[in-house]
């Protein structure tokens, strides 16, 4: 990580992510649990999970918001450090980069980046 951000980020008001590890082959295998979403950019977001991810490891990630379609995007951890929780609860703060970017989702997240409006839909999510 070279410490100087290569896009800005900003956080949804409503969004759900599904992060799953992908074998060898580059196959969906398993859920890595309860995630959630702390800031996204056009080019990687960052998480909180339960375990700890291993950098250079790829996922399959679903980002969930009101504004838009459900989107897939395949992703590699950059990093993921240990964090102190409340009540002595640990967790892992996770970077990630997004690779194989389809055009779609590229454009989605250009969008919710340049419109605040955007970002703050509350309807539920279905």
């Amino acid at each position: 990580m070279s410490g100087k951000r290569k896009d800005k980020r900003f956080q949804l008001r409503s969004c759900r992510i599904q992060i799953d590890k992908q074998s060898f082959l580059g196959l969906k295998t398993k859920s890595i649990g309860k995630v959630m979403l702390v800031n996204l950019s056009v080019s990687g977001l960052q998480a909180l999970a339960g375990v700890r991810l291993t950098p250079g490891d790829k996922y399959k990630i679903k980002i969930i918001t009101n504004t838009f379609p459900p989107m897939d995007v395949n992703g590699e951890v950059m990093w993921s450090k240990l964090q102190k929780g409340k009540n002595f609860e640990n967790y892992y703060r996770s970077g990630f980069s997004f690779i194989k970017m389809p055009d779609s989702f590229k454009e989605n997240l250009k969008r919710l980046e340049k419109d605040p409006m955007l970002r703050e839909v509350t309807r539920s999510i279905v």
